[in-house]
């Protein structure tokens, strides 16, 4: 019997101790792929430099490493400055209004409409009206009476839900 609670003690250690290796290592999962596979993609690259260079093995490595980084990281970097690029002109285009009625049509054609939208867009204002307000410690005269409205609307839209 000890021997089997030992052996699920240690069973129990091992699984423990795999986790946190997986947590650990999960972050050099992605480039240690990258580089595995680098590494199978420009090995004869890097044979055929080294055969030209004759006993530079530290050039031919370096004239490989930068290889890489121009047939690889060239790509990236124009295809990511082509975007950014395409990216801001977009912006520059979209006009906001028809931007809008677009999203309003698309709610509607997919039935995503907001129940009570406008109610609960005027208690939204009135109570960020109050909350600057107060946060600015400005009370205006009509502190109450604002109060008093949004509580009626908020019962107002309680009972409508309801309904």
């Amino acid at each position: 019997m000890s021997r089997m609670v030992s052996f699920l003690v240690l069973l129990a250690i091992i699984v423990v101790i795999g986790i946190f290796f997986y947590r650990v290592m999960a972050s050099f999962f992605v480039p240690l792929f990258l580089a595995a596979v680098l590494v199978t993609i420009f090995r004869p690259v890097h044979e055929w430099i080294l055969a030209r260079l004759k006993n530079g093995r530290r050039r031919a490595a370096l004239a490989t490493t930068a290889l890489i980084l121009v047939i690889v990281l060239a790509p990236i970097i124009t295809i990511v400055s082509l975007g950014a690029l395409e990216g801001s002109r977009l912006l520059g285009r979209v006009n906001v209004g028809t931007l809008r009625d677009r999203v309003v049509s698309m709610r509607a054609a997919f039935g995503l409409n907001i129940p009570f939208n406008e109610q609960i867009k005027s208690i939204e204002r009135t109570l960020d009206r109050l909350l600057n307000d107060s946060t600015n410690s400005q009370f205006p005269l009509n502190h109450d009476e604002s109060l008093r409205r949004v509580t009626g609307q908020i019962a107002q839209l309680h009972r409508e839900l309801l309904d």
